[in-house]
């Protein structure tokens, strides 16, 4: 099965960094000489080096274990945003409790979504990579050549919208070559990654010198819902990962290991690239109030992000989005 024109001309091998040459139903390095597998079209472009990572081995292991439902989640709250008014109110009528938690989610990310477009601005006519992309929700939004890469073949398998290129890899080994993207989106990645300065200093290669990356991290997140990922010095292998507190949630356990509590946190990735937008969205009740003044505030949840911010002592945001460029 052949590549797409467009992605020829962008992905390269993942550690050395040159061309790529088809052979049959594969891809080879012209440079190390290095096979990679197309799976139903996608290239599977893993770094060789880190795939022999005993660390990385634990992660990905970890992760396509966690991430099993995560299809049937999403899809779940999609197929909601796309029904129509009488089978809306069809459903719930036949199951209300359902309907309503169904409603509560789809609503959170179509508001999640508008915000990210809304930021990202219009990409018609530009180059644009989604790290992290899944299935393609958020590219699907968006104009322009759309390449989707992600850890998981299997999201890519489930992309969502028309002529959007897909590549499956190691964030931290972005198998594409230098300055060839105008617009680098990574939506919840840098909290999930091993090594997110290898991911940031990938970012800053592959973005053109006009370019721009967005990236959107959880902020102030609970310390308490984050993992640890131990590693065995002696055998020089990985762990199993352990949350570190009570992690009770109807939502797919996801893999986040770190905090962002200033803009700092995230900007410092990036030497090479300067600060130009910040935006803070998805306002919630303060998580260190008692429980009964909480209470008192849950009526508050459904009023708007402008209302909230205007009282910080009772309400934070949650997410966090900036804009990079060189």
């Amino acid at each position: 099965m052949n590549m797409d024109k467009l992605l020829r001309q962008l992905v390269c091998c993942p550690d050395c960094k040159s061309g790529l040459s088809e052979k049959d139903d594969a891809l080879e390095c012209k440079g190390c000489k290095a096979a990679f597998a197309l799976e139903d079209g996608i290239p599977l472009l893993f770094s060789q080096k880190i795939s022999q990572d005993p660390l990385y081995q634990s992660y990905k292991n970890q992760y396509d274990e966690d991430l099993a439902g995560q299809h049937e989640h999403d899809s779940k709250h999609i197929k909601y945003m796309e029904m129509g008014l009488l089978e809306k109110l069809s459903y719930h009528v036949s199951d209300c409790r359902v309907a309503m938690h169904t409603w509560n989610s789809a609503r959170k990310l179509s508001k999640h979504l508008s915000t990210c477009t809304r930021f990202i601005g219009p990409t018609a006519g530009l180059t644009v990579l989604d790290i992290g992309a899944s299935e393609g929700i958020l590219l699907s939004a968006l104009g322009g050549n759309r390449v989707a890469f992600d850890i998981s073949p299997s999201h890519l398998k489930h992309i969502r919208g028309k002529d959007i290129l897909r590549v499956s890899g190691f964030a931290e080994r972005l198998p594409f070559k230098d300055a060839v993207f105008d617009r680098v989106v990574s939506i919840f990645l840098f909290e999930h990654v091993l090594r997110p300065e290898e991911l940031a200093g990938e970012i800053t290669r592959v973005l053109r010198p006009s370019g721009k990356a967005i990236l959107g991290v959880p902020f102030n997140e609970d310390p308490e819902r984050l993992f640890e990922l131990e590693e065995d010095p002696a055998k020089g292998a990985a762990l199993e990962t352990q949350p570190r507190g009570d992690r009770k949630s109807h939502k797919p356990p996801t893999l986040h290991f770190r905090n962002f509590e200033r803009v700092e946190d995230l900007t410092r990735f990036f030497p090479e690239l300067h600060l130009t937008k910040t935006q803070y969205y998805f306002y919630k009740r303060k998580r260190h109030f008692p429980k009964w003044f909480k209470t008192l505030l849950r009526p508050l949840r459904w009023a708007p992000d402008s209302f909230k911010k205007t009282f910080p002592s009772a309400f934070a945001p949650s997410l966090l989005q900036i804009e990079l460029t060189r």
